[in-house]
């Protein structure tokens, strides 16, 4: 396929024929959309190895779940208003009037996203600003719509620096929502614009995907006998953020003694009220040591929350 789309000259091995396949599969109107880093920690492609991944839910959750953030598909559900503009090619114009086609226009996008509060949603996506990312999006038939770079499917690159978010409040007439834009990069070409049908992903659809929710932690109280903290996401106001519940089901926390340098066995863990835990110790610690909550086992990926930044948040027990 490395022959569609270009212009060359030789021999006519690289002709392109414009027959149209029965049933011809389109793309349909974009629904969700999928922000990434270009690259992996390592340097390779973060995209999908047609030849040597296996898609599937594992596949699908080690993307959207991955426990380094720079590796992780960033899925924002429900875009409206998704605009993908071609600009004008560049040209030159003889005296005679003749045109000359030099390159391609670069294209623009503008998405919006409805949301109560969009002030939160443009500090979260201003700090893909100063990263090399792309885009990816699911369309409304459950394709994953994306470019294909030899047998790599990756995301379109955007243009360095080009992302540009805008946050808009709610009116009489119109509804809070977030807006964003940028281009594509040259490298982003259109005649490489690929798509993987739902068909083609072992069993899984990109409609189960859960966006993670970033948790938060304040501790309440530090005894010999238990520790009482609260668990809240970002959403909500400055006095009452959104209580993440649900976590002392599995369970999905443990308590580390950083003094100790070990996880305390406890006699109960539970939820008093919504976001808020007690853990109370099966043999008492000492006064002055130090606790941190975490992810089980250090897996700070639990239930659909992002448990990194528990990381570090200390109490000393008193």
């Amino acid at each position: 396929m490395s022959n569609i789309g270009t212009c060359s000259c030789g021999d006519g091995s690289s002709i392109n024929n414009y027959g149209l396949a029965n049933c011809l599969k389109g793309l349909d109107v974009p629904e969700d959309v999928i922000f990434l880093d270009l690259d992996k920690v390592d340097g390779t492609s973060n995209g999908i190895d047609l030849v040597n991944d296996t898609l599937n839910q594992a596949f699908f959750d080690g993307k959207f779940e991955a426990e380094d953030a720079r590796e992780r598909w960033l899925l924002i559900k429900d875009v409206e208003d998704f605009q993908s503009t071609p600009a004008d090619a560049n040209t030159f114009t003889f005296p005679s009037g003749r045109i000359i086609k030099l390159s391609e226009g670069i294209r623009q996008v503008v998405m919006t996203f409805p949301i109560a509060d969009p002030y939160k949603l443009k500090a979260k996506l201003d700090t893909m600003g100063c990263r090399s990312i792309a885009v990816m999006y699911k369309d409304r038939s459950g394709s994953l719509v994306g470019q294909l770079s030899g047998d790599d499917f990756i995301g379109r690159k955007i243009v360095d620096g080009s992302l540009d978010v805008k946050a808009y409040d709610k009116t009489d007439t119109e509804a809070a929502r977030v807006e964003v834009s940028f281009q594509y990069a040259r490298s982003a070409a259109d005649a490489d614009v690929d798509f993987i049908e739902e068909a083609s992903m072992g069993g899984y659809s990109l409609d189960s995907v859960t966006p993670l929710l970033d948790a938060n932690i304040e501790f309440v109280s530090a005894t010999t006998a238990a520790v009482t903290f609260k668990v809240f996401a970002d959403w909500g106001g400055a006095l009452s953020r959104v209580p993440i519940g649900g976590l002392a089901d599995a369970p999905s926390l443990e308590i580390y003694n950083v003094t100790d340098d070990t996880v305390e066995t406890l006699s109960s863990f539970t939820e008093s009220t919504a976001g808020t835990y007690v853990a109370t110790y099966s043999v008492a610690v000492d006064s002055s040591d130090v606790i941190e909550v975490r992810g089980i086992g250090e897996d700070y990926i639990q239930l659909g929350n992002d448990l990194k930044r528990l990381i570090g948040e200390t109490i000393t027990t008193a």
